[in-house]
């Protein structure tokens, strides 16, 4: 889908109740139609390198919630100490980014890119997407890259607000 478009979708759903969820679910949508993915999560950061996962396509298996800690990793130091998105072009670069990237190849997944989600001048969390091998390079990081500033937006609410995602938020109707 292409940008304008799919932001005029964005704005339109951001505007209805039941935030963030429907946006999250939004997003998850246009992103299944370009460039498509295994798995679609949010991640917020929690405090230093840990992570808390506030929204999954795939809950059952990949639980909101959920937290890890990041220290070590590629992903740590792209994404949290650099503040640049990352793409994990195959399982060698899963290997060096991910601590679980033995049980990410096990689920089928040989690329990966996470998006830097920065507010008010700090790193609030990652927009993750995760596919089989050889689907994302960087023409996909570049279209991508165009969503991380609404993405922050919403996660910066998810903090502010504690919400995270089971597909119903806690604390929401």
């Amino acid at each position: 889908m292409e940008i304008g478009p799919a932001l005029e979708w964005l704005s339109r759903t951001g505007a209805a109740g039941g935030q963030p969820l429907r946006s999250f679910e939004a997003l998850a949508q246009i992103f299944r139609l370009a460039p498509g993915y295994l798995l679609f999560s949010l991640s917020r950061l929690e405090r230093d390198t840990w992570l808390r996962r506030i929204y999954s396509t795939d809950p059952a298996r990949h639980r909101p919630g959920a937290t890890k800690d990041m220290e070590g990793t590629g992903y740590c130091e792209a994404v949290i100490r650099r503040r640049s998105h990352l793409l994990s072009r195959d399982a060698a670069d899963l290997r060096v980014n991910f601590q679980d990237h033995d049980a990410m190849i096990a689920d089928g997944i040989g690329c990966a890119i996470n998006l830097c989600l920065q507010y008010d001048g700090r790193v609030v969390g990652s927009a993750n997407l995760l596919s089989r091998s050889g689907n994302y390079g960087s023409d996909t990081l570049a279209h991508l890259a165009q969503f991380a500033f609404p993405l922050a937006l919403l996660v910066a609410h998810s903090a502010a607000t504690g919400d995270i995602t089971s597909k119903g938020l806690e604390g929401h109707g």
